[in-house]
C-alpha cells in the first residue's frame, strides 16, 4: 500500500514558489482595466495537457511547493506537494490505462471533496480520456440519463452505501462496465470488498508511478475533448456541456485576475467537484498561478465550521456563493478570523449590497463578484483595478468580445436591458464550451449568428459596469413592466426577516402576470399577515411601487437543483396545479360551483374557468374563496396542509357518503385533504347529564356524524349536528359535545399532524 506521510501543517511560507502565467501570458502585469482589456492575450500550445504542462512542470522545477490541503470530516489533515501530485497522478494514469481506459474513453467522477479526486482527474487528462465530474446528490435516474448520454465506460465514486446503490439501480437500465470505489480517508486505507467493484486505492498503490507522455495517435491536441459537465438543469433535462484541454488555461482569468489567488497562497472555493464551480476554484487557474488549493471535506455546510478553517489554516482568497456569505455573517463573524484573506469572491447569484456592506464592515474586505457558466470560464467581474458596486457582476472579461443585444440582435444602449452574448467571429476564447455533446439542437438555439447566446439578461450603466436582470425565461412582465427578480429578490433581502426568497411571475386574470416572492424567513420570525404586509411595504419604499409582490408566500425551503440554483420553474409550475386543488377542495365538503358562485358573488361561468385551469386565480378572488372554504390561501396556492381558521359545518347529503366513510380512508373523505397522514378513528357518545367539559389539543380535526345527534361547543361558538354532518375545526381552541335526545352519539374522527 501506498502511504503518504502526515505531517504537521504550516503556513504558506516558502523558500521557493512559481507560477507558469508567464509561459501561457504575452504579459501578465496590467496598470488598469483598460490595459488589461488591451494586452492580456492567452498562448495556447497545440499540445497543451494540463496533467503534463502544469502538474508535471511544477512537481519537477519546484518540487516541494505545496498543491493541496486537504482537511476531512474527523479531522484528518493531508498535504500533497506538486512532486507528489504529479507522481500520484500517473499511478492514477497507469492504473487505469491498464483497466483499458484510453484517450477519449468518458469516465465519471462522484467524489465529492474527497483527495483522490485531484490525481484522479490529472491521470485522466493525461490519458486523454474525458472526465465527466457528478454530484453525489444524484439519484439512480440521474446517474442512468448521465451514464446512457454519454456512453460512460467506468465510474468511480466515494465509498457510501447510499451513492453506490444508486449506482446500482441505476446499472439495472445502462451498462457500465468498470466500477471503483475510493475510500474516505486518502492514501492508507482500503474499501471494504464490495462485489462488482473496484478498489480504487488499491489500483493506484500497486501502479507505476511514472508515466510518459503519449505520443502518436494517443496524444492530446488542444482541440481535442477533456471534460464534460451537465448543467443543473432548472429547466428540462441537464445538457453535456464539453470543454477541450484550452480550458484550465481560460481559468487563469478567473483565478489570477478575479479571485486574487498568486504563488504560496492559499485558496478556498466552496463547492464539490461535482460541479462546474469546482474547476474555477479548486485546480486549473488556482495551480497556473502557483497557488495550492484548501478542500474542506464536508457533508453539510456549517457557517461556523467553515471559518474556522479559514482561521486554521490560513487561507488567503476566498470565493463563496452569497447565501454562504449570509450564513457566515449571522454566525457573528469576527476580524480576527480573515486576517489573513487577501481578497473575497462570489458568483453563482447576484450579491444583496446588504451582505457586502456587513462582511465589508466586519472583516474590511471588499467582496468581488464575478459571473460565467458552466459553458465559460469567468465572463464578467470585478477586477482588482476597479471599484466594487454591490450587486453588480464588475465589467467584461479581457479576450472576450461581449456585447448586449436586444432580441432582434442589435446592440443594446447603456440602461437597456438585453441578452449577454459573447462574440465568435474573429475567434473562439480560451476556456469556452464547444457544444452540447449529442445535442446539435441545441447547440444551435444558443451559437449562432457568429455568437454564443447565453439566455442571461443583463443591462450595461453609463461607467461600464454590467447589473444580471435574470435568465430570459425569468424576467417578469407585468401590466407593461419588465421587472428583474434579482432585483425585487435584492429589495426583499434588505428585509431582517429574510433568510432567502425566489421571485417569479404567477399567472393573474386581471394584470396577465404578477409579482411573486417565495420566502424562507430567518430564524425567530413566523409567518403571518402582518409580516406579510410589512415586507410588501418595505419593497414599495425601497424600489418601484409597481415591482412590490402581490403575492407573498412563506415556505421552509425554496425547490434547488443538486447544485443549489433556485428552481423558480418549479415554483411557476405550481401555480398551474391550483386549479386542480380548488376542485378537489370543492369536492370535498361537497358543494357544487352553483354554491360556490352564489355565495363568493363569483359568476359560476367564471369559476368554472379557475377549475379548469383555462384562466389564473385574482389576488381578490384568492381571497373571496380561500374565506369560503375556511382554509388560508396556501392550501390553495401551494396545496399545504389545510389549517381552518375557524369552523365549517357540511349539512346531510353535501359531505361524505357512507361507503366513503365504510372504506375509512381519509383520501376517500376529502381529496382536498390528500396530502396529510392521518388514522381514523371512531368514538362513540354516551348519554349523560354531566356538565359540558372542554378539550383542546394540536392540529386540525375533521368528524363526520354517523349516528345519533350532538351538541358541539368550539371556541365559544354552539352547533347541533345530526347523521350526515361534518365539522372541520382547528383542535387548539377549547372544544367538546355531548349526545342530545338520551341516546349515544357516534361519529368519525380524523385529527391533522399538529402544525
Amino acid at each position: 500500500m501506498f502511504n503518504l506521510s502526515e505531517v504537521a501543517f504550516f503556513h504558506f511560507n516558502f523558500l521557493f514558489t512559481m507560477n507558469l502565467l508567464d509561459r501561457y501570458l504575452s504579459q501578465t502585469d496590467f496598470a488598469s482595466y483598460e490595459d488589461f482589456q488591451e494586452k492580456f492575450r492567452i498562448r495556447v500550445p497545440e499540445d497543451f495537457n494540463f496533467g503534463f504542462d502544469v502538474v508535471d512542470v511544477i512537481g519537477r522545477e519546484s518540487p516541494t511547493q505545496k498543491a493541496l490541503v486537504w482537511h476531512g470530516p474527523n479531522g484528518d489533515t493531508r498535504e500533497l506537494t506538486f512532486v507528489e501530485m504529479s507522481t500520484l497522478s500517473n499511478r492514477a494514469a497507469n492504473w487505469l490505462q491498464s483497466l483499458g481506459i484510453a484517450k477519449g474513453d468518458r469516465v465519471m467522477l462522484i467524489l465529492k471533496r474527497r483527495c483522490q479526486y485531484w490525481p484522479i482527474l490529472t491521470g485522466l487528462h493525461k490519458l486523454g480520456a474525458i472526465a465527466i465530474p457528478a454530484t453525489a446528490q444524484l439519484t439512480a435516474k440521474d446517474i442512468a440519463y448521465r451514464c446512457e448520454a454519454a456512453k460512460v465506460k467506468m465510474l468511480i465514486t466515494v465509498d457510501e452505501a447510499p451513492v453506490c446503490e444508486a449506482i446500482e439501480h441505476a446499472l439495472d437500465k445502462v451498462k457500465v462496465p468498470l466500477l471503483a470505489r475510493v475510500a474516505d480517508v486518502p492514501f492508507g486505507k482500503n474499501v471494504a470488498p464490495r462485489k462488482g467493484w473496484l478498489d480504487a486505492d488499491d489500483g493506484m498503490a500497486n501502479a507505476s508511478g511514472d508515466f510518459a507522455r503519449p505520443t502518436g495517435d494517443a496524444a492530446t491536441k488542444a482541440g481535442d475533448v477533456m471534460l464534460y459537465y451537465f448543467t443543473s438543469g432548472t429547466a428540462g433535462m441537464p445538457k453535456m456541456v464539453a470543454h477541450n484541454f484550452t480550458y484550465p488555461l481560460g481559468h487563469i482569468l478567473t483565478a489570477r485576475y478575479w479571485q486574487g489567488c498568486e504563488d504560496g497562497g492559499l485558496h478556498f472555493t466552496i463547492a464539490e467537484t461535482g460541479w462546474a464551480k469546482a474547476s474555477w476554484g479548486k485546480i486549473y487557474g488556482q495551480w497556473i498561478s502557483g497557488s495550492a488549493i484548501m478542500v474542506y471535506d464536508f457533508e453539510r455546510f456549517h457557517a461556523a465550521d467553515v471559518v474556522a478553517v479559514v482561521k486554521r489554516f490560513g487561507v488567503t482568497t476566498f470565493c463563496a456563493p452569497p447565501t454562504m456569505y449570509r450564513y457566515m455573517i449571522k454566525e457573528r463573524l469576527a476580524a480576527e478570523d480573515w486576517k489573513s484573506v487577501r481578497r473575497a469572491c462570489t458568483a453563482g447569484e447576484p450579491l444583496n449590497p446588504e451582505v457586502f456592506n456587513r462582511f465589508k464592515e466586519i472583516t474590511g474586505l471588499e467582496i468581488r463578484e464575478g459571473f460565467g457558466q458552466s459553458e465559460s470560464v469567468v465572463l464578467v467581474a470585478t477586477w482588482p483595478w476597479i471599484a466594487p458596486h454591490p450587486g453588480s457582476m464588475g465589467k467584461p472579461s479581457p479576450n472576450h468580445e461581449i456585447e448586449v443585444v436586444d432580441d432582434d440582435g442589435r446592440p443594446c444602449e447603456s440602461g437597456e436591458e438585453g441578452e449577454l452574448v459573447i462574440r465568435t467571429d474573429n475567434c473562439v476564447p480560451p476556456g469556452l464550451f464547444l457544444e452540447y455533446a449529442g445535442d446539435p439542437e441545441r447547440t444551435a438555439a444558443t451559437w449562432y449568428g457568429g455568437a454564443y447566446h447565453t439566455g442571461d439578461v443583463v443591462w450595461r450603466d453609463a461607467d461600464g459596469y454590467h447589473w444580471f436582470k435574470g435568465r430570459k425565461d425569468d424576467v417578469i412582465k407585468s401590466s407593461g413592466y419588465r421587472i428583474s427578480p434579482f432585483e425585487v429578490e435584492n429589495a426583499i433581502m434588505e428585509h431582517k426577516s429574510v433568510l432567502e426568497v425566489a421571485v417569479t411571475g404567477a399567472p393573474d386574470a386581471e394584470r396577465g402576470v404578477v409579482v411573486k416572492a417565495t420566502i424562507v424567513l430567518a430564524a425567530g420570525y413566523e409567518a403571518s399577515a402582518a409580516l406579510r404586509k410589512e415586507i410588501q411595504d418595505h419593497v414599495k419604499r425601497v424600489t418601484a411601487p409597481y415591482k412590490y409582490p402581490r403575492i407573498v408566500e412563506f415556505v421552509a425551503a425554496l425547490p434547488k437543483t443538486s447544485s443549489g440554483k433556485v428552481r423558480r420553474v418549479e415554483i411557476r409550475s405550481q401555480d398551474s396545479e391550483r386549479a386542480s386543488r380548488l376542485r378537489g377542495l370543492r369536492f370535498s365538503l361537497g358543494y357544487t360551483t352553483a354554491e360556490v358562485a352564489q355565495a363568493t358573488g363569483i359568476d359560476e361561468a367564471l369559476y368554472l374557468e379557475y377549475e379548469s385551469a383555462r384562466r389564473d386565480l385574482p389576488i381578490s378572488h384568492l381571497s373571496l374563496l380561500s374565506a369560503f372554504f375556511r382554509v388560508e390561501s396556501k392550501v390553495i396556492l401551494a396545496g399545504e396542509e389545510a389549517h381552518a381558521r375557524d369552523l365549517f359545518v357540511t349539512r346531510s347529503g353535501r359531505g361524505p357518503i357512507e361507503e366513503r366513510y365504510h372504506e375509512h380512508s381519509f383520501e376517500a373523505l376529502g381529496t382536498g385533504f390528500a396530502h396529510k397522514r392521518m388514522e381514523p378513528f371512531m368514538v362513540v357518545v354516551e348519554p349523560d347529564d354531566k356538565p359540558l367539559s372542554l378539550l383542546k389539543h394540536p392540529g386540525q380535526e375533521f368528524d363526520y356524524l354517523v349516528e345519533g345527534r350532538l351538541h358541539y361547543q368550539i371556541g365559544g361558538r354552539t352547533v347541533i349536528l345530526q347523521a350526515g354532518d361534518n365539522v372541520y375545526f382547528d383542535a387548539t381552541q377549547p372544544h367538546g359535545f355531548k349526545a342530545l335526545d338520551g341516546r349515544p352519539a357516534k361519529f368519525l374522527a380524523i385529527i391533522t399532524a399538529a402544525e
